[in-house]
Protein backbone atom coordinates (compact mmCIF):
# COMPACT_ATOMS: atom_id res chain seq x y z
CA UNK A 1 0.00 0.00 0.00
CA UNK A 2 2.99 2.31 1.12
CA UNK A 3 4.41 1.76 -2.31
CA UNK A 4 1.55 2.64 -4.17
CA UNK A 5 0.67 5.52 -2.60
CA UNK A 6 4.19 6.30 -3.29
CA UNK A 7 3.90 5.86 -6.93
CA UNK A 8 0.43 7.62 -6.72
CA UNK A 9 2.22 11.04 -5.57
CA UNK A 10 5.24 10.80 -7.90
CA UNK A 11 3.22 10.53 -10.62
CA UNK A 12 1.18 13.12 -9.43
CA UNK A 13 3.87 15.31 -9.01
CA UNK A 14 4.98 15.03 -12.59
CA UNK A 15 2.13 15.52 -13.50
CA UNK A 16 1.65 18.94 -11.68
CA UNK A 17 4.59 19.98 -13.21
CA UNK A 18 3.72 19.13 -16.71
CA UNK A 19 0.83 21.92 -16.42
CA UNK A 20 3.51 24.61 -17.07
CA UNK A 21 4.11 24.37 -20.87
CA UNK A 22 6.50 26.81 -22.87
CA UNK A 23 4.33 28.09 -25.69
CA UNK A 24 6.31 30.76 -27.36
CA UNK A 25 10.04 31.99 -27.04
CA UNK A 26 9.94 35.78 -28.70
CA UNK A 27 13.39 37.19 -30.18
CA UNK A 28 13.90 40.32 -27.80
CA UNK A 29 17.35 41.25 -28.51
CA UNK A 30 17.71 41.61 -24.65
CA UNK A 31 17.37 45.31 -24.69
CA UNK A 32 14.82 47.36 -22.85
CA UNK A 33 13.24 48.16 -25.82
CA UNK A 34 12.34 45.06 -26.62
CA UNK A 35 10.96 43.46 -24.18
CA UNK A 36 7.87 41.30 -24.63
CA UNK A 37 4.64 43.15 -22.83
CA UNK A 38 0.99 41.66 -22.88
CA UNK A 39 -1.72 44.59 -23.65
CA UNK A 40 -5.11 45.54 -23.92
CA UNK A 41 -6.65 46.91 -26.43
CA UNK A 42 -10.03 48.71 -25.90
CA UNK A 43 -11.07 46.71 -29.27
CA UNK A 44 -9.21 44.01 -30.47
CA UNK A 45 -8.99 42.61 -26.46
CA UNK A 46 -5.18 40.84 -25.42
CA UNK A 47 -2.19 41.45 -27.34
CA UNK A 48 1.76 40.16 -27.25
CA UNK A 49 3.88 43.10 -27.70
CA UNK A 50 7.78 43.52 -28.97
CA UNK A 51 9.20 46.71 -30.03
CA UNK A 52 12.77 47.65 -32.30
CA UNK A 53 14.03 51.07 -33.54
CA UNK A 54 11.90 50.53 -36.85
CA UNK A 55 8.57 48.77 -35.91
CA UNK A 56 5.97 47.54 -33.29
CA UNK A 57 4.93 43.58 -33.32
CA UNK A 58 1.70 43.01 -32.04
CA UNK A 59 0.91 39.23 -31.98
CA UNK A 60 -2.58 37.91 -30.89
CA UNK A 61 -2.83 35.59 -28.27
CA UNK A 62 -2.32 32.15 -30.14
CA UNK A 63 0.75 33.52 -30.83
CA UNK A 64 0.29 34.71 -34.84
CA UNK A 65 1.32 38.16 -36.25
CA UNK A 66 -1.75 40.55 -35.39
CA UNK A 67 0.07 43.69 -36.78
CA UNK A 68 3.07 45.23 -37.79
CA UNK A 69 3.62 49.07 -37.42
CA UNK A 70 6.75 51.06 -38.47
CA UNK A 71 8.14 53.53 -36.67
CA UNK A 72 7.85 56.79 -38.29
CA UNK A 73 11.72 57.64 -36.77
CA UNK A 74 15.08 56.04 -37.39
CA UNK A 75 17.38 57.71 -35.61
CA UNK A 76 19.88 59.01 -34.57
CA UNK A 77 20.38 57.72 -30.91
CA UNK A 78 22.09 58.24 -28.03
CA UNK A 79 22.41 54.74 -27.23
CA UNK A 80 20.51 53.01 -29.85
CA UNK A 81 18.59 51.03 -28.94
CA UNK A 82 18.02 51.06 -25.09
CA UNK A 83 16.94 54.41 -25.21
CA UNK A 84 14.12 53.95 -27.86
CA UNK A 85 10.60 53.18 -25.81
CA UNK A 86 7.34 52.83 -27.72
CA UNK A 87 4.37 52.73 -24.55
CA UNK A 88 1.12 53.10 -23.68
CA UNK A 89 0.11 51.24 -27.51
CA UNK A 90 -3.85 51.58 -27.21
CA UNK A 91 -6.78 52.32 -29.99
CA UNK A 92 -8.79 55.08 -28.39
CA UNK A 93 -6.14 56.39 -25.69
CA UNK A 94 -4.76 59.76 -27.42
CA UNK A 95 -7.71 59.93 -30.40
CA UNK A 96 -11.15 58.62 -30.09
CA UNK A 97 -10.89 56.33 -32.96
CA UNK A 98 -10.93 52.45 -32.62
CA UNK A 99 -10.36 51.48 -36.05
CA UNK A 100 -6.35 52.32 -35.38
CA UNK A 101 -3.82 51.95 -33.30
CA UNK A 102 -1.78 55.02 -31.62
CA UNK A 103 1.26 54.68 -29.12
CA UNK A 104 3.66 57.17 -27.23
CA UNK A 105 7.36 57.06 -28.82
CA UNK A 106 10.16 57.90 -26.14
CA UNK A 107 13.41 58.22 -27.28
CA UNK A 108 16.68 59.91 -26.56
CA UNK A 109 19.70 61.57 -28.43
CA UNK A 110 21.33 64.12 -26.01
CA UNK A 111 17.96 65.32 -24.77
CA UNK A 112 14.60 63.63 -24.22
CA UNK A 113 11.75 63.45 -26.58
CA UNK A 114 7.79 62.29 -26.57
CA UNK A 115 6.08 61.61 -29.75
CA UNK A 116 2.42 60.32 -30.11
CA UNK A 117 1.90 58.24 -33.77
CA UNK A 118 -1.15 56.85 -35.42
CA UNK A 119 -0.45 53.66 -36.83
CA UNK A 120 -0.02 54.74 -40.34
CA UNK A 121 2.43 57.54 -39.20
CA UNK A 122 0.44 60.89 -38.72
CA UNK A 123 1.87 62.42 -35.39
CA UNK A 124 -0.58 63.23 -32.63
CA UNK A 125 1.62 65.06 -30.44
CA UNK A 126 4.95 66.47 -30.29
CA UNK A 127 7.63 67.39 -27.47
CA UNK A 128 10.89 67.72 -26.70
CA UNK A 129 13.66 67.89 -24.05
CA UNK A 130 11.28 65.83 -22.01
CA UNK A 131 10.41 62.45 -20.60
CA UNK A 132 7.49 60.51 -19.17
CA UNK A 133 5.88 60.84 -15.39
CA UNK A 134 6.05 63.84 -13.52
CA UNK A 135 9.68 63.26 -12.23
CA UNK A 136 12.96 63.02 -14.05
CA UNK A 137 13.55 59.18 -15.20
CA UNK A 138 10.94 56.98 -17.07
CA UNK A 139 8.81 56.57 -13.82
CA UNK A 140 5.47 55.95 -12.58
CA UNK A 141 2.17 57.87 -13.15
CA UNK A 142 2.94 58.99 -16.68
CA UNK A 143 -1.20 58.75 -17.52
CA UNK A 144 -3.58 58.22 -15.03
CA UNK A 145 -7.16 57.77 -14.93
CA UNK A 146 -9.11 60.99 -13.14
CA UNK A 147 -12.49 61.42 -12.12
CA UNK A 148 -11.95 64.69 -14.29
CA UNK A 149 -10.88 62.25 -17.77
CA UNK A 150 -7.77 60.60 -18.48
CA UNK A 151 -4.71 62.59 -17.79
CA UNK A 152 -1.09 62.97 -19.12
CA UNK A 153 2.20 63.96 -17.00
CA UNK A 154 5.26 64.86 -18.68
CA UNK A 155 8.34 66.83 -17.40
CA UNK A 156 11.67 68.13 -18.60
CA UNK A 157 14.72 65.29 -17.80
CA UNK A 158 16.87 67.51 -16.10
CA UNK A 159 16.50 69.42 -12.82
CA UNK A 160 13.54 71.55 -14.18
CA UNK A 161 10.98 72.96 -11.57
CA UNK A 162 8.61 72.30 -14.77
CA UNK A 163 6.05 68.97 -15.01
CA UNK A 164 3.19 69.64 -17.47
CA UNK A 165 -0.45 67.88 -16.95
CA UNK A 166 -2.11 67.34 -20.67
CA UNK A 167 -5.73 65.82 -20.71
CA UNK A 168 -5.92 62.77 -23.24
CA UNK A 169 -9.69 62.45 -25.13
CA UNK A 170 -9.89 58.86 -24.96
CA UNK A 171 -10.31 56.27 -22.23
CA UNK A 172 -7.92 53.46 -20.80
CA UNK A 173 -9.20 49.64 -21.26
CA UNK A 174 -10.33 47.79 -17.84
CA UNK A 175 -8.23 44.51 -17.32
CA UNK A 176 -11.06 42.29 -16.86
CA UNK A 177 -12.42 44.28 -13.87
CA UNK A 178 -15.84 45.88 -12.73
CA UNK A 179 -15.16 48.91 -11.74
CA UNK A 180 -11.43 50.43 -11.54
CA UNK A 181 -9.60 51.12 -14.92
CA UNK A 182 -5.94 49.92 -15.46
CA UNK A 183 -3.40 51.27 -18.36
CA UNK A 184 -3.17 49.53 -21.04
CA UNK A 185 0.66 49.77 -21.20
CA UNK A 186 3.57 48.37 -23.20
CA UNK A 187 4.95 48.69 -19.94
CA UNK A 188 2.85 48.17 -16.89
CA UNK A 189 4.47 50.81 -15.14
CA UNK A 190 4.92 53.55 -18.41
CA UNK A 191 8.58 52.79 -18.20
CA UNK A 192 9.54 49.24 -16.86
CA UNK A 193 10.67 50.15 -13.50
CA UNK A 194 9.40 48.49 -10.73
CA UNK A 195 6.08 47.12 -9.46
CA UNK A 196 3.11 48.99 -8.61
CA UNK A 197 0.27 49.40 -6.16
CA UNK A 198 -2.58 46.50 -6.25
CA UNK A 199 -5.43 47.72 -4.91
CA UNK A 200 -8.96 45.92 -5.06
CA UNK A 201 -12.21 46.92 -6.20
CA UNK A 202 -14.33 47.53 -2.86
CA UNK A 203 -16.65 45.24 -1.10
CA UNK A 204 -19.40 44.94 -0.34
CA UNK A 205 -20.31 47.69 -2.95
CA UNK A 206 -22.58 49.40 -2.77
CA UNK A 207 -21.73 50.10 0.41
CA UNK A 208 -24.08 50.84 3.66
CA UNK A 209 -21.84 51.04 6.48
CA UNK A 210 -18.52 50.00 5.86
CA UNK A 211 -16.68 48.49 3.58
CA UNK A 212 -13.36 46.27 2.75
CA UNK A 213 -10.03 46.87 0.85
CA UNK A 214 -7.15 44.86 -0.16
CA UNK A 215 -3.97 46.04 -1.36
CA UNK A 216 -0.52 45.26 -1.89
CA UNK A 217 2.40 47.69 -1.94
CA UNK A 218 5.20 47.51 -4.64
CA UNK A 219 8.69 46.72 -3.70
CA UNK A 220 10.48 49.10 -0.97
CA UNK A 221 7.60 50.39 -0.16
CA UNK A 222 5.53 50.12 3.46
CA UNK A 223 3.06 52.73 4.24
CA UNK A 224 0.77 54.61 1.85
CA UNK A 225 -2.78 55.97 2.34
CA UNK A 226 -6.49 55.37 1.18
CA UNK A 227 -8.25 58.40 -0.20
CA UNK A 228 -11.47 59.14 -0.88
CA UNK A 229 -12.66 62.01 -3.45
CA UNK A 230 -16.44 63.07 -4.34
CA UNK A 231 -17.18 63.22 -8.03
CA UNK A 232 -15.65 66.65 -8.29
CA UNK A 233 -12.86 65.75 -7.15
CA UNK A 234 -12.84 67.27 -3.04
CA UNK A 235 -10.96 64.64 -0.96
CA UNK A 236 -13.67 63.47 1.90
CA UNK A 237 -11.78 60.75 3.76
CA UNK A 238 -7.99 59.87 4.00
CA UNK A 239 -7.04 56.62 5.58
CA UNK A 240 -3.31 55.40 7.00
CA UNK A 241 -2.25 51.67 5.62
CA UNK A 242 1.06 49.71 6.14
CA UNK A 243 2.26 46.16 5.51
CA UNK A 244 1.26 44.76 8.24
CA UNK A 245 -1.79 44.15 6.82
CA UNK A 246 -2.92 43.63 3.40
CA UNK A 247 -6.16 44.57 4.07
CA UNK A 248 -8.48 47.90 5.55
CA UNK A 249 -12.21 47.83 6.66
CA UNK A 250 -13.13 51.28 6.47
CA UNK A 251 -16.64 53.19 7.91
CA UNK A 252 -18.84 54.64 5.37
CA UNK A 253 -21.34 55.37 7.97
CA UNK A 254 -20.58 58.81 8.43
CA UNK A 255 -20.11 59.01 4.17
CA UNK A 256 -22.84 60.88 2.46
CA UNK A 257 -25.13 58.56 0.13
CA UNK A 258 -23.25 58.86 -3.36
CA UNK A 259 -20.27 58.11 -6.02
CA UNK A 260 -16.92 58.30 -4.96
CA UNK A 261 -13.69 57.36 -6.01
CA UNK A 262 -10.49 56.10 -4.10
CA UNK A 263 -6.85 55.64 -4.66
CA UNK A 264 -3.75 54.68 -2.81
CA UNK A 265 -1.14 57.21 -2.79
CA UNK A 266 2.38 56.42 -1.47
CA UNK A 267 5.66 58.65 -2.07
CA UNK A 268 6.53 56.92 -5.20
CA UNK A 269 3.37 56.70 -7.26
CA UNK A 270 -0.61 56.35 -6.82
CA UNK A 271 -2.44 53.71 -7.72
CA UNK A 272 -5.93 53.87 -10.67
CA UNK A 273 -9.28 55.02 -9.66
CA UNK A 274 -11.39 52.65 -7.98
CA UNK A 275 -15.58 53.11 -7.70
CA UNK A 276 -17.58 52.93 -4.40
CA UNK A 277 -20.93 53.64 -4.42
CA UNK A 278 -22.76 54.38 -0.48
CA UNK A 279 -26.36 54.07 -0.07
CA UNK A 280 -28.28 54.59 3.03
Amino acid sequence: MKKLLLIALIAFGINAKAQITLEKTYLTGGNSNGQLNIIKLTTSGYKYLVTDTSNIYLYSLNHSIFKTIPIPYNGPYTYSPSSVHAIYVSEELFNTNPSDIEYMFTYFNGIGHIKIYDEIGNILFSRDTVTVGGQTYLGYGTIVYTSSGVKMILSHKYGSDSAFVYSLPGILPCNDCTNGVVSGLANPDGGGYGNQIGVSNSYPNPSINSTRIDYTFPSGVNEGEIVFYDLQGKEIKRYKVDKTFDHVLISTADIPAGTYFFQMQTSMQESEGKRIVVIK
